[in-house]
């Protein structure tokens, strides 16, 4: 923990926001109205390895999302709307919805919950996940804790927050990364690109923080969505700044952080040239199919462990148990 920043040290010692996070993250399994939801199904039909269109894809609007002033749900197949229908349910301002709970009203009559929806229309869904294995029908939670002057160790949050998880055509998400842009689009297609993290910083200005420091003052803590000691996305690399801490979190509690060095701009461009290089090495691996390396879990440890390797030259990786 010797070069652990002292920031982190103290929050790991600090029993309300450990209460703050450890409440944050019981809500995985929920949305609240500044959340679009989007799930999507990639199959060997539509799979490559740079620009996938799902299979299926479904979003829930929440009212704030559309011009409408509904909660709604668009279902897409192969890049095309195909059905949109209305949620029964009010969100309130700020109160979590519990997914699982989400009904869609399929004619003016008839409801059904939307997991059962979802399998209707071709998911792969199970009746239910084991905790830990990475339920679909969850929501990551990230947001940033920071060391404000006057109220102390905060808490912090994006003004709305676009969810993406993606599935096999068995079920199990395919963490690629995390989606922190303003996506409206019904239908959307699954880009193989790092991260980018304009919408937070623009958060972070807008409540009056510099987000170009130089020491690590800011803290990102990111839910992991299934059990794992590695809690590394496919695609994105932490936050590729310095001044920043990638504090990730998986169902366990159990964390590790990635805090980014002082390293130059080049230094930086050439640590993502090193990914792109394994990505594609892996992915010539498995003729530029996505499931061929997600699945092939011999093949998806080695791609996690090597990029692991390139990260550790430009981020200081500690494992820090379990946490909350």
């Amino acid at each position: 923990m010797s070069e652990i920043p002292n920031l982190l040290n103290r929050i790991l010692q600090d029993t309300n926001i450990k209460k703050l996070l450890s409440d944050e993250l019981s809500k995985t399994n929920s949305i609240y109205p500044k959340e679009l939801w989007r799930l999507a199904l990639i199959t060997t039909k539509t799979d490559n390895s740079w620009l996938i269109v799902p299979e299926l894809t479904a979003v829930l609007f929440p009212s704030f999302f559309n011009f409408f002033n509904i909660n709604a749900i668009v279902i897409s197949k192969n890049g095309h709307k195909i059905q949109t229908l209305p949620l029964n349910i009010s969100f309130k301002h700020e109160e979590y919805v519990y997914i699982r709970n989400i009904e869609v009203r399929t004619t003016s009559l008839n409801k059904t919950q939307l997991s059962h929806f979802l399998k209707s229309v071709g998911f792969p869904l199970r009746d239910q996940y084991l905790s830990g294995d990475g339920d679909p029908l969850s929501t990551i939670k990230s947001g940033v804790i920071i060391e404000d002057a006057k109220q102390g160790i905060v808490l912090l949050h994006s003004d709305y927050f676009v969810q993406r998880h993606v599935i096999d055509d068995d079920g199990n998400i395919i963490y690629l990364g995390l989606d922190n842009g303003k996506d409206l689009r019904n239908n959307f297609v699954v880009e193989i690109l790092p991260t980018t993290y304009p919408r937070l910083f623009r958060t972070l200005l807008k409540k009056g923080y510099d987000v170009v420091v130089r020491q690590p003052t800011f803290i990102r803590y990111i839910s992991y969505p299934y059990i794992s000691d590695i809690m590394l996305p496919i695609i994105s690399p932490p936050m590729d700044s310095f001044g920043w801490i990638d504090l990730v979190i998986d169902p366990r509690g159990v964390a590790r952080c990635f805090v980014a060095k002082d390293n130059t701009l080049n230094q930086w461009k050439t640590m993502n040239g090193r990914l792109q290089e394994l990505w594609e090495g892996h992915m010539k691996k498995v003729n530029n199919h996505l499931l061929g390396l997600v699945k092939d879990k011999d093949m998806l440890n080695e791609y996690f462990s090597r990029k692991e390797m390139v990260l550790r030259d430009y981020y200081i990786i500690d494992d820090l148990g379990k946490i909350i």
